[in-house]
């Protein structure tokens, strides 16, 4: 009997812990969850041009930068191509921001140009960088000392993958007087292989999308005997009245290749990285944030990266900025009516 009533009790026991422990379960169940601590990682894709490329560098440098400083966003760069493709890769949602040339960008904004026939893209700048010219590069041998001289001649001035080559060769060639069916253009896939017909003398000039300190130009300075014909103040005025808001006039020192011994006058756009405008306010605000408190660390990617700075954004920028761009601007007190009523114009344009 006694055995019997110790059974009894530990059956009890056992019955009552299950009735208390499901009591305390459903308790908690009922209670709301407390937030998770664990920060949310954004995966942001930069596209780029080309490997190799003085952007495709720039970007890799970017990517791994904001990787290691920003909190909770992991950036990769990938080599998309020309700025068109990288202009379509954003609008697509491919990839959510790239470095492009602001001509392509502002034609994709506007849907004006090659994207005429596929509407306006919802695109918005970051940070705005280095100039990259569009400049007319000539075989000493061929006698060309001015524009006009180009008539009769072998140019390279088209590329697939950018339209804003054939657009300023023509432009070129309308300044100079020189109607399209008295020069034969020719085409090429990429900068290096305009380089190597120059160096073969296989075309008479080509226009060039490249900077004058690139590695290619440079060589070719030093192995071929070249003339970069300098626009006149007139010239280039009348180049950019026709190229738009994303090209402005620049000056090239002497000294800056070889033989050249003159200031030359050019035109060139600048070099954006930007986004859609529905990417996130926070992953912009920080991204962003992040090169401008490491601007030391951006100069060191390359010897162009120096200029992807506030100053440089706040000069003509050619698209309207992203929300999370205005926000720190505001913060750090450079957002000025001037630029509110200037951003409510281009957010006009662009609808």
């Amino acid at each position: 009997m006694k055995k019997k009533s110790v059974v009894n009790l530990l059956v009890w026991v056992v019955f009552s812990s299950i009735i208390i422990w499901s009591m305390s379960e459903g308790a908690n169940s009922a209670q709301p969850s407390e937030p998770s601590k664990k920060k949310v990682t954004y995966a942001v894709v930069i596209g780029t041009s080309s490997v190799g490329s003085s952007g495709y560098t720039q970007g890799v440098g970017i990517a791994n930068l904001i990787s290691k400083k920003a909190p909770g966003i992991s950036v990769t760069a990938r080599p998309v191509g020309g700025s068109d493709a990288n202009v379509r890769a954003v609008r697509d949602g491919k990839v959510e921001m790239a470095i492009v040339n602001a001509f392509s960008a502002v034609q994709g904004c506007l849907g004006q140009g090659i994207y005429s026939s596929e509407g306006k893209a919802p695109l918005r700048l970051l940070l705005q960088g280095f100039l990259t010219p569009r400049f007319i590069v000539t075989r000493k041998a061929s006698r060309i000392e001015k524009l006009a001289d180009l008539q009769g001649k072998t140019i390279i001035g088209k590329r697939p993958a950018m339209a804003d080559i054939e657009v300023a060769t023509l432009a070129y060639l309308e300044i100079a007087g020189i109607p399209k069916d008295k020069v034969k253009i020719v085409e090429t896939v990429e900068t290096g292989e305009t380089l190597e017909a120059l160096k073969i003398g296989s075309v008479d000039a080509a226009l060039l999308p490249t900077t004058f300190l690139s590695p290619g130009f440079q060589e070719l300075s030093r192995t071929t005997d070249i003339v970069v014909p300098s626009l006149t103040q007139d010239q280039a005025n009348k180049i950019i009245e026709r190229l738009g808001p994303a090209f402005r006039p620049m000056k090239v020192p002497p000294g800056t290749f070889k033989g050249q011994e003159k200031e030359i006058l050019t035109i060139a756009t600048p070099m954006i990285l930007m986004v859609r405008d529905d990417l996130s306010q926070d992953v912009v605000y920080m991204v962003v944030k992040t090169l401008l408190d490491n601007y030391k660390d951006v100069k060191a990617i390359h010897s162009e990266a120096q200029y992807w700075s506030l100053e440089n954004t706040l000069e003509l920028p050619p698209l309207a900025l992203h929300d999370g761009v205005v926000k720190l601007f505001k913060e750090k007190g450079v957002w000025t009516p001037h630029l509110e009523g200037w951003q409510k114009n281009r957010l006009s344009e662009s609808k």
